[in-house]
């Protein structure tokens, strides 16, 4: 658990009802020497999602716990956004998708209040065009900028760390092996939405982070992981139907957005 690492199962639960606020705010009180908690509690700095809280707590300090994490997310949605057209100008895309980074951010993670993970979402992406430009141009320079980038990216999040990996280990350029390797990648993601929102068993949500989020019923968190999991596995599909026409020589055809705007 990032921040305070709990000894007590009913200290835990109590802060994860909470959320990264109640997080921040007792981590902020053992920093300070002022928490009744102190007996009972350490600081675990080797944790994926460091960045974040730790950023938080820095800003804590001088305003409220709320306003820093209304902060930090006020950043995160600015560096979302503009490393999302940085992504699109680099690989040639269509200028008309600019528009759909805006409304981007405010998606499932927004809604069900995964904080750590949207603080991480720009930086995956500067890693990704840094990665990139490393591969055109390899020097020693963008060389240490871009290890430096993966490790703050691991202390950011985790499952954005992998994914991010995932990403720039794919081959350059169209190919038989990247097609492949992405229709695995979103057949993965499909079977565990799918686990989530059909699986047997009781299943149970959170995604409070201090006013915004909310904490989901396990119905409306099996719904939110049903419609996911139904949007992986149209691609999928899509994905591997395309793999079969490629196998069998059929010619298949390029997305709309992948061709440059008309003139006209």
């Amino acid at each position: 658990m990032p921040g305070p690492d709990l000894e007590t199962p009913l200290l835990a639960e109590a802060l994860r009802r909470e959320g990264v606020a109640a997080q921040i705010a007792v981590w902020r009180d053992l920093m300070m020497g002022t928490s009744k908690w102190q007996p009972l509690l350490t600081i675990n700095y080797f944790t994926p999602y460091l960045i974040g809280y730790g950023c938080g707590l820095i800003l804590s300090l001088v305003m409220s716990v709320s306003a820093a994490l209304k902060t930090m997310l006020s950043v995160s949605f600015l560096g979302f956004v503009l490393a999302s057209v940085l992504l699109r100008r680099r690989f040639g895309g269509d200028r008309r998708l600019d528009w759909l980074f805006i409304p981007g951010f405010f998606g499932y993670s927004y809604l069900w209040g995964f904080y750590t993970f949207l603080v991480a979402a720009p930086v995956g992406l500067l890693f990704v065009l840094l990665a990139h430009r490393y591969a055109d141009r390899p020097t020693r320079g963008r060389g240490a900028v871009l290890f430096f980038a993966n490790l703050a990216l691991f202390f950011c999040h985790g499952l954005v760390f992998v994914f991010a990996g995932i990403m720039v280990s794919l081959p350059q350029g169209p190919g038989k092996w990247r097609d492949l390797l992405a229709a695995l990648l979103v057949t993965c993601m499909a079977l565990i939405f799918d686990w989530v929102a059909f699986g047997p068993g009781e299943r149970q949500f959170t995604g409070s982070v201090n006013g915004f989020g909310y904490v989901p019923s396990e119905l409306s968190g099996r719904v939110a992981f049903g419609i996911a999991a139904i949007i992986f596995d149209i691609f999928a599909i899509l994905m591997w139907v395309q793999q079969c026409r490629r196998a069998l020589g059929w010619s298949t055809r390029t997305a709309p957005f992948n061709q440059p705007p008309s003139s006209d």
